[in-house]
């Protein structure tokens, strides 16, 4: 179960790295490992607030171990906490690293003649998805 804080945006869910020096330009989030079970989203914000202002924490009470993210504002406020290394979180310390960031959208990109088709039938021909597409 996810429980954040914030608009969402910037969770950082991909694979973080656990090496601390690995560094994802621009990243703003930091993925950090294990949490304690009675860890909040209020303690977290605590913990990671001495190193930048944040935009949101997320916590995933399900995973094994329990993780989290810390959204920054500024990958500057990011690359901070990851120096820390380790962060103390009511005695309990916790690994600190860069999430992978989020791939942006170009907004200002041409449109693109693809689609994505999903979840047809396996027995679906060519020829039955042009007689389907034709009219656009």
């Amino acid at each position: 179960t996810w429980v954040g804080r914030g608009d969402g945006g910037g969770r950082g869910r991909g694979r973080g790295r656990r090496d601390n020096n690995f560094t994802y330009a621009g990243s703003q989030t930091v993925k950090c490992q294990p949490l304690p079970e009675t860890i909040t989203e209020e303690a977290m914000m605590a913990a990671f607030g001495v190193y930048g202002e944040l935009d949101s924490i997320a916590i995933n009470y399900a995973g094994s171990p329990i993780y989290g993210y810390a959204n920054f504002t500024t990958p500057e406020a990011a690359q901070a906490a990851v120096a820390a290394g380790a962060v103390d979180l009511g005695g309990f310390k916790t690994t600190v690293f860069l999430a992978k960031g989020q791939k942006s959208h170009d907004t200002d990109s041409e449109p693109s003649n693809g689609i994505g088709l999903f979840n047809l039938p396996f027995e679906t021909t060519q020829q039955q998805l042009e007689e389907m597409l034709r009219a656009y």
